[in-house]
C-alpha cells in the first residue's frame, strides 16, 4: 500500500480486492507505523476495575437462593447449661441446612420475647453484611446484624409465630416456624 488516503468517492478498485479489503490494509499499515506508549499500569488496573463494575451491572440479575432449614431439634423448659438468658422458661430450637446450623433460644418477657441465636456457617466464616430478619404474614418486623462470631439477639418480639430469615449476599436461609409465647 502506498499510504495514500482512501477516497470514498473513488470507484471500486478493479481486481479481486474490494474497497473493504483496501480499508483493512490501510488499518494494518497504520498499526505498523504508529506506536503509542504503553499506559501506566495503575491506569490499566483502574480501567479494568471500572470495566468489571460496568460488566456486572449489565449482567442479568441472578436468582437468589432460598433455603428452608429443617428443624433438627428443640426443647421446652429451663435453658441448658451454657445458654445466655438465665433461668427463665425458654424454648431451644436447632435448624440445619447444608449452608449452616442455627441454634435459637426463644424466651417470653413482659416487653415482648427475645430470640437469642448463634449461626454456624458450614463454610466457616460468615459473609460480611449477614443479618437476621423477623417476618410475619404482615411483613418484616425488623432485623439485626450477625456479629463475626455468628451471634445475634432480637428483642421486643411480640407474641406470635414468625419466620426468621438469615439474609446473606448470596442466599436467604429460612427458619420457620419460630413461635414467641406471651409473657406468663
Amino acid at each position: 500500500m502506498t499510504g495514500e488516503p482512501l477516497d470514498p468517492t473513488a470507484p471500486e478498485p478493479a481486481g479481486p480486492a474490494p474497497r473493504a479489503a483496501a480499508g483493512a490494509d490501510l488499518l494494518v499499515d497504520l498499526a505498523t507505523r504508529v506506536r503509542l506508549p504503553d499506559p501506566p499500569l495503575a491506569l490499566v488496573r483502574s480501567l479494568d476495575d471500572l470495566f468489571e463494575v460496568w460488566a456486572q451491572a449489565r449482567r442479568a440479575p441472578s436468582l437468589r437462593r432460598r433455603v428452608v432449614a429443617a428443624l433438627a431439634g428443640g426443647t421446652t423448659g429451663a435453658l441448658a447449661p451454657g445458654w445466655r438468658g438465665g433461668a427463665a422458661e425458654a424454648r431451644q430450637l436447632v435448624f440445619a441446612t447444608d449452608l449452616a446450623e442455627v441454634a435459637l433460644d426463644v424466651q417470653s418477657g413482659p416487653d415482648g420475647g427475645t430470640i437469642d441465636g448463634q449461626l454456624f456457617a458450614a463454610a466457616g466464616a460468615l459473609p460480611d453484611g449477614t443479618v437476621v430478619e423477623v417476618r410475619s404474614a404482615a411483613g418484616s418486623l425488623g432485623a439485626c446484624p450477625v456479629d463475626e462470631a455468628g451471634s445475634f439477639v432480637l428483642t421486643e418480639v411480640p407474641a406470635g409465630v414468625y419466620e426468621l430469615v438469615v439474609v446473606t449476599p448470596d442466599a436467604d436461609l429460612v427458619l420457620s416456624p419460630v413461635e414467641v409465647d406471651a409473657a406468663p
